[in-house]
Parts: C-alpha cells; sequence; structure tokens
C-alpha cells in the first residue's frame, strides 16, 4: 500500500493529499541506489513520482524524481 500525506491549511481543513504514484519504483531505487555501479544506472531508470490530488480529485500538481546529472 502506497504512503499518503495530507496538506492541511492552518484553520485544520484538509485540502489536499500527496500520493507515491509508483510505490515499487521508491523500493527499487532505494536498495539497488546503494551499490556502487548499479546505482548510478538505477538513477536513470527507477523514478519515484508522487501527485497532490484536491478533495474532489483534481491532479494539482505531480513530483517526479530526476537524475542530478
Amino acid at each position: 500500500m502506497a504512503k499518503q500525506a495530507t496538506l492541511t491549511e492552518a484553520n485544520g481543513n484538509q485540502y489536499a493529499t500527496i500520493r507515491e504514484v509508483k510505490p515499487f519504483a521508491k523500493v527499487v531505487d532505494a536498495l539497488l541506489g546503494e551499490l556502487p555501479f548499479v546505482g548510478l544506472v538505477c538513477n536513470y531508470i527507477f523514478n519515484p513520482s508522487y501527485t497532490a490530488t484536491s478533495e474532489d480529485g483534481t491532479e494539482l500538481f505531480r513530483l517526479t524524481k530526476v537524475p542530478s546529472f
């Protein structure tokens, strides 16, 4: 099951939820990313991404991990 987080206003109203799109990519990236040469290749293959959706299900934005070089 993918993790999720909620974004709330100062008065406590929830206005968005952030969810992992591909939880498996995050796991593989974390495990294989620690291996010396395999980690370099994994940075280009496995890119975890997250979406933020409003209460009505509208996608507000998407965050994707990209290689640094």
